[in-house]
Protein backbone atom coordinates (compact mmCIF):
# COMPACT_ATOMS: atom_id res chain seq x y z
CA UNK A 1 0.00 0.00 0.00
CA UNK A 2 2.71 2.32 0.85
CA UNK A 3 2.57 5.63 0.26
CA UNK A 4 -0.85 5.60 -1.92
CA UNK A 5 -3.06 6.79 0.65
CA UNK A 6 -4.61 8.97 -2.09
CA UNK A 7 -5.77 11.89 -0.26
CA UNK A 8 -4.84 14.32 2.52
CA UNK A 9 -6.20 14.68 6.05
CA UNK A 10 -7.76 17.89 5.60
CA UNK A 11 -10.15 16.65 2.41
CA UNK A 12 -12.08 14.23 5.05
CA UNK A 13 -12.50 17.02 7.88
CA UNK A 14 -14.33 20.02 6.25
CA UNK A 15 -17.41 18.21 5.72
CA UNK A 16 -21.07 17.48 7.43
CA UNK A 17 -20.48 13.89 6.89
CA UNK A 18 -18.78 11.82 9.74
CA UNK A 19 -15.48 11.47 9.45
CA UNK A 20 -16.22 7.64 9.89
CA UNK A 21 -18.54 7.53 6.74
CA UNK A 22 -15.60 9.78 4.74
CA UNK A 23 -12.79 7.88 5.36
CA UNK A 24 -14.83 4.27 4.39
CA UNK A 25 -15.95 6.44 1.52
CA UNK A 26 -12.90 7.04 0.33
CA UNK A 27 -11.40 4.02 1.13
CA UNK A 28 -14.07 1.75 -1.14
CA UNK A 29 -12.93 4.92 -3.62
CA UNK A 30 -9.13 3.35 -3.58
CA UNK A 31 -10.47 -0.13 -4.21
CA UNK A 32 -12.78 0.07 -7.34
CA UNK A 33 -10.29 2.34 -9.08
CA UNK A 34 -7.88 0.14 -9.04
CA UNK A 35 -5.44 2.07 -6.60
CA UNK A 36 -5.72 -0.29 -3.75
CA UNK A 37 -5.22 -4.05 -5.40
CA UNK A 38 -6.93 -6.72 -4.68
CA UNK A 39 -4.72 -8.45 -1.85
CA UNK A 40 -3.12 -6.00 -0.91
CA UNK A 41 -2.82 -4.97 2.88
CA UNK A 42 -4.11 -2.35 4.40
CA UNK A 43 -2.00 0.75 6.70
CA UNK A 44 -2.31 -0.24 10.23
CA UNK A 45 -4.72 1.42 12.23
CA UNK A 46 -2.48 4.08 14.44
CA UNK A 47 -0.23 4.50 10.67
CA UNK A 48 -2.83 5.79 8.75
CA UNK A 49 -4.36 8.15 11.91
CA UNK A 50 -1.04 9.48 12.02
CA UNK A 51 -1.36 9.92 7.88
CA UNK A 52 -4.69 11.71 8.42
CA UNK A 53 -4.17 13.35 11.65
CA UNK A 54 -7.49 12.11 12.55
CA UNK A 55 -7.79 9.85 15.87
CA UNK A 56 -7.20 6.36 15.92
CA UNK A 57 -10.62 4.84 16.63
CA UNK A 58 -12.08 6.77 13.81
CA UNK A 59 -9.83 4.68 11.60
CA UNK A 60 -10.44 0.99 13.36
CA UNK A 61 -13.96 2.09 13.25
CA UNK A 62 -13.46 2.39 9.55
CA UNK A 63 -12.32 -0.14 9.28
CA UNK A 64 -14.13 -3.01 10.74
CA UNK A 65 -17.18 -1.19 8.55
CA UNK A 66 -15.99 -2.10 5.76
CA UNK A 67 -14.66 -5.88 6.85
CA UNK A 68 -18.67 -6.09 7.68
CA UNK A 69 -19.34 -4.99 4.18
CA UNK A 70 -16.80 -7.33 2.80
CA UNK A 71 -14.94 -4.68 1.20
CA UNK A 72 -11.59 -6.02 3.75
CA UNK A 73 -10.68 -9.29 4.85
CA UNK A 74 -9.08 -9.89 8.15
CA UNK A 75 -6.07 -11.97 8.25
CA UNK A 76 -3.87 -13.82 11.14
CA UNK A 77 -2.83 -11.46 13.82
CA UNK A 78 -5.25 -8.84 12.95
CA UNK A 79 -3.68 -7.64 9.37
CA UNK A 80 -6.34 -6.34 6.96
CA UNK A 81 -6.35 -6.89 3.45
CA UNK A 82 -8.18 -5.59 0.38
CA UNK A 83 -10.54 -7.84 -0.93
CA UNK A 84 -9.23 -10.88 -3.20
CA UNK A 85 -10.71 -11.58 -6.66
CA UNK A 86 -12.18 -14.27 -4.81
CA UNK A 87 -14.26 -12.67 -2.65
CA UNK A 88 -15.83 -10.56 -5.55
CA UNK A 89 -18.80 -12.06 -5.77
CA UNK A 90 -19.79 -11.90 -2.68
CA UNK A 91 -19.96 -8.14 -2.73
CA UNK A 92 -20.98 -7.86 -6.39
CA UNK A 93 -24.81 -7.17 -5.59
CA UNK A 94 -23.68 -4.25 -3.63
CA UNK A 95 -20.72 -3.10 -5.87
CA UNK A 96 -22.32 -0.98 -7.93
CA UNK A 97 -24.01 1.05 -4.93
CA UNK A 98 -21.02 1.19 -3.10
CA UNK A 99 -18.82 2.78 -6.37
CA UNK A 100 -21.98 5.72 -6.52
CA UNK A 101 -21.71 6.26 -3.05
CA UNK A 102 -18.29 6.39 -3.39
CA UNK A 103 -17.93 8.96 -6.60
CA UNK A 104 -20.69 11.29 -4.47
CA UNK A 105 -18.72 11.37 -1.20
CA UNK A 106 -15.26 12.17 -3.29
CA UNK A 107 -17.37 14.80 -5.69
CA UNK A 108 -18.48 16.51 -2.56
CA UNK A 109 -15.18 16.77 -1.41
CA UNK A 110 -13.72 18.37 -3.96
CA UNK A 111 -16.69 20.89 -4.06
CA UNK A 112 -18.64 19.67 -7.26
CA UNK A 113 -22.42 20.18 -7.55
CA UNK A 114 -24.26 17.08 -8.36
CA UNK A 115 -25.36 18.13 -11.05
CA UNK A 116 -22.21 18.73 -12.63
CA UNK A 117 -21.29 15.22 -11.53
CA UNK A 118 -24.22 13.89 -13.65
CA UNK A 119 -23.40 15.88 -16.74
CA UNK A 120 -20.14 14.73 -16.85
CA UNK A 121 -20.93 11.41 -16.19
CA UNK A 122 -23.33 11.46 -19.02
CA UNK A 123 -20.54 12.88 -21.16
CA UNK A 124 -18.77 10.06 -20.22
CA UNK A 125 -20.72 7.29 -20.35
CA UNK A 126 -22.00 8.62 -24.08
CA UNK A 127 -18.60 7.94 -25.69
CA UNK A 128 -17.69 4.49 -24.05
CA UNK A 129 -18.00 1.61 -26.20
CA UNK A 130 -21.36 0.17 -26.43
CA UNK A 131 -22.55 -2.83 -24.41
CA UNK A 132 -25.57 -3.49 -25.97
CA UNK A 133 -27.99 -3.15 -28.93
CA UNK A 134 -30.94 -0.97 -28.59
CA UNK A 135 -33.44 -1.27 -31.42
CA UNK A 136 -35.87 1.34 -32.18
CA UNK A 137 -38.73 0.95 -33.73
CA UNK A 138 -42.23 2.11 -33.39
CA UNK A 139 -44.32 -0.67 -34.02
CA UNK A 140 -44.84 -2.68 -30.85
CA UNK A 141 -44.63 -6.61 -33.04
CA UNK A 142 -41.73 -5.53 -35.09
CA UNK A 143 -39.72 -3.67 -32.40
CA UNK A 144 -40.40 -7.71 -30.94
CA UNK A 145 -39.66 -9.96 -33.58
CA UNK A 146 -36.42 -7.49 -34.60
CA UNK A 147 -34.98 -8.33 -31.20
CA UNK A 148 -35.46 -11.87 -31.55
CA UNK A 149 -33.83 -12.16 -34.33
CA UNK A 150 -31.06 -10.55 -32.68
CA UNK A 151 -30.83 -12.22 -29.98
CA UNK A 152 -30.60 -15.21 -31.51
CA UNK A 153 -27.47 -14.55 -33.54
CA UNK A 154 -25.80 -11.74 -31.09
CA UNK A 155 -23.48 -12.64 -27.85
CA UNK A 156 -24.63 -8.86 -26.19
CA UNK A 157 -27.85 -8.31 -24.92
CA UNK A 158 -30.29 -6.76 -27.21
CA UNK A 159 -33.01 -4.18 -25.65
CA UNK A 160 -35.54 -2.28 -28.03
CA UNK A 161 -37.61 1.09 -27.35
CA UNK A 162 -39.76 3.56 -29.95
CA UNK A 163 -38.38 6.62 -31.25
CA UNK A 164 -40.97 8.52 -28.79
CA UNK A 165 -39.26 6.60 -25.40
CA UNK A 166 -36.06 7.63 -26.86
CA UNK A 167 -36.38 11.24 -27.21
CA UNK A 168 -38.00 11.50 -24.35
CA UNK A 169 -35.18 9.23 -22.11
CA UNK A 170 -31.85 9.72 -23.63
CA UNK A 171 -30.27 8.35 -21.03
CA UNK A 172 -31.06 4.54 -23.01
CA UNK A 173 -28.63 5.96 -25.41
CA UNK A 174 -25.96 5.03 -22.49
CA UNK A 175 -23.85 2.12 -23.76
CA UNK A 176 -26.06 1.15 -26.65
CA UNK A 177 -25.32 0.33 -29.89
CA UNK A 178 -28.24 2.06 -31.77
CA UNK A 179 -29.55 0.12 -34.77
CA UNK A 180 -33.15 0.90 -36.77
CA UNK A 181 -34.78 0.01 -40.00
CA UNK A 182 -33.69 1.93 -42.96
CA UNK A 183 -36.87 4.10 -43.17
CA UNK A 184 -36.53 5.82 -39.91
CA UNK A 185 -32.91 6.94 -40.22
CA UNK A 186 -33.67 10.49 -40.71
CA UNK A 187 -35.51 10.41 -37.81
CA UNK A 188 -33.05 8.04 -35.38
CA UNK A 189 -29.34 9.56 -36.90
CA UNK A 190 -29.88 13.21 -35.03
CA UNK A 191 -30.75 11.28 -31.94
CA UNK A 192 -27.38 9.42 -31.91
CA UNK A 193 -23.95 10.30 -30.42
CA UNK A 194 -21.71 10.41 -33.59
CA UNK A 195 -19.10 7.80 -31.71
CA UNK A 196 -21.37 5.27 -32.40
CA UNK A 197 -23.13 5.84 -35.38
CA UNK A 198 -26.69 4.33 -36.24
CA UNK A 199 -26.53 0.56 -37.98
CA UNK A 200 -29.49 0.80 -40.53
CA UNK A 201 -31.09 -2.52 -40.97
CA UNK A 202 -32.64 -3.70 -43.91
CA UNK A 203 -35.47 -6.57 -43.91
CA UNK A 204 -34.24 -9.67 -45.21
CA UNK A 205 -35.03 -11.03 -49.25
CA UNK A 206 -38.00 -13.04 -50.04
CA UNK A 207 -36.21 -15.37 -52.58
CA UNK A 208 -36.12 -18.25 -50.28
CA UNK A 209 -40.11 -18.18 -49.93
CA UNK A 210 -40.44 -17.36 -53.56
CA UNK A 211 -38.66 -20.30 -54.48
CA UNK A 212 -40.89 -22.37 -52.05
CA UNK A 213 -44.19 -20.82 -53.86
CA UNK A 214 -42.92 -21.76 -57.55
CA UNK A 215 -42.32 -25.26 -56.59
CA UNK A 216 -45.89 -25.53 -55.79
CA UNK A 217 -47.22 -27.33 -58.86
CA UNK A 218 -51.16 -26.62 -58.11
CA UNK A 219 -53.09 -23.78 -56.46
CA UNK A 220 -52.48 -23.51 -53.25
CA UNK A 221 -53.22 -22.04 -50.32
CA UNK A 222 -50.55 -19.99 -48.40
CA UNK A 223 -50.86 -18.69 -45.04
CA UNK A 224 -48.27 -16.02 -43.53
CA UNK A 225 -47.70 -15.94 -39.36
CA UNK A 226 -46.62 -12.82 -37.85
CA UNK A 227 -46.31 -10.84 -34.96
CA UNK A 228 -45.68 -7.85 -37.01
CA UNK A 229 -48.66 -5.90 -39.13
CA UNK A 230 -46.08 -3.90 -40.85
CA UNK A 231 -44.94 -8.00 -42.37
CA UNK A 232 -48.34 -9.23 -43.09
CA UNK A 233 -48.84 -5.91 -44.86
CA UNK A 234 -45.79 -6.32 -46.91
CA UNK A 235 -45.92 -10.07 -47.73
CA UNK A 236 -49.82 -9.09 -48.82
CA UNK A 237 -48.05 -6.78 -51.34
CA UNK A 238 -44.88 -8.99 -52.58
CA UNK A 239 -46.82 -12.29 -52.83
CA UNK A 240 -49.98 -10.43 -54.48
CA UNK A 241 -47.96 -11.95 -58.15
CA UNK A 242 -48.56 -15.66 -56.99
CA UNK A 243 -52.33 -15.21 -57.21
CA UNK A 244 -51.49 -15.12 -61.00
CA UNK A 245 -50.70 -18.79 -60.90
CA UNK A 246 -54.08 -19.03 -58.54
CA UNK A 247 -52.26 -19.45 -55.46
CA UNK A 248 -54.30 -17.61 -52.48
CA UNK A 249 -52.38 -15.82 -49.51
CA UNK A 250 -54.38 -15.39 -45.82
CA UNK A 251 -52.34 -13.65 -43.27
CA UNK A 252 -52.89 -14.57 -39.56
CA UNK A 253 -51.94 -12.06 -36.50
CA UNK A 254 -49.86 -13.97 -33.84
CA UNK A 255 -50.95 -15.19 -31.60
CA UNK A 256 -53.92 -16.17 -33.46
CA UNK A 257 -57.28 -17.25 -32.31
CA UNK A 258 -57.70 -20.27 -34.61
CA UNK A 259 -54.63 -21.93 -35.00
CA UNK A 260 -56.85 -24.87 -36.48
CA UNK A 261 -57.13 -22.44 -39.39
CA UNK A 262 -53.77 -23.39 -40.67
CA UNK A 263 -54.39 -26.97 -41.32
CA UNK A 264 -55.74 -26.98 -44.83
CA UNK A 265 -52.65 -24.38 -46.22
CA UNK A 266 -50.29 -25.71 -48.03
CA UNK A 267 -47.43 -23.65 -47.38
CA UNK A 268 -47.27 -21.64 -43.73
CA UNK A 269 -44.86 -18.83 -43.69
CA UNK A 270 -43.72 -18.01 -40.22
CA UNK A 271 -41.52 -15.38 -38.16
CA UNK A 272 -39.26 -15.99 -35.70
CA UNK A 273 -41.39 -15.85 -33.16
CA UNK A 274 -44.54 -17.50 -34.47
CA UNK A 275 -42.46 -20.55 -35.81
CA UNK A 276 -42.09 -21.28 -32.55
CA UNK A 277 -45.55 -22.02 -31.56
CA UNK A 278 -47.13 -22.56 -35.03
CA UNK A 279 -46.67 -26.86 -35.41
CA UNK A 280 -47.02 -27.63 -39.04
CA UNK A 281 -44.91 -29.71 -41.04
CA UNK A 282 -45.69 -27.65 -43.53
CA UNK A 283 -43.65 -24.23 -42.19
CA UNK A 284 -41.17 -22.05 -43.38
CA UNK A 285 -39.08 -19.80 -41.42
CA UNK A 286 -38.71 -16.01 -42.58
CA UNK A 287 -36.24 -14.16 -41.26
CA UNK A 288 -36.93 -9.67 -41.48
CA UNK A 289 -33.80 -8.73 -41.31
CA UNK A 290 -30.85 -9.40 -44.04
CA UNK A 291 -27.95 -11.36 -43.00
CA UNK A 292 -25.77 -8.27 -44.42
CA UNK A 293 -27.80 -5.96 -41.13
CA UNK A 294 -26.85 -8.10 -38.78
CA UNK A 295 -23.08 -8.65 -40.27
CA UNK A 296 -22.75 -4.51 -39.70
CA UNK A 297 -24.09 -4.88 -36.08
CA UNK A 298 -21.68 -7.46 -35.30
CA UNK A 299 -18.99 -5.24 -36.46
CA UNK A 300 -20.42 -2.41 -34.69
CA UNK A 301 -20.20 -3.70 -31.41
CA UNK A 302 -16.66 -6.05 -32.23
Amino acid sequence: MGRGVGWKSKSIRKSEISLTVQLSEQIIYQIVTGRWKPGAPLPSVRELARRLGIHHNTVSESYSKLVERGWLVRRRGSRLLVRSAEMASEVRANGLEELVNAIISFSREQKWSLQELRTRLLDRLMVEPADHILIVEPEDGLRKLLQAELKAVLKIPVQACSIAELKSQPSLLIGAQVAAPNYLAKDVKPLVPKSRPLVELRFGTIEQVRERILKLTQPSLIAMVSVSPAILAMARSLFAPAERFGHTLMTYSFPMENPSDLRAADLVICDLLSIRQVRNPRAIEFRAISEDSTQSLVAAVT
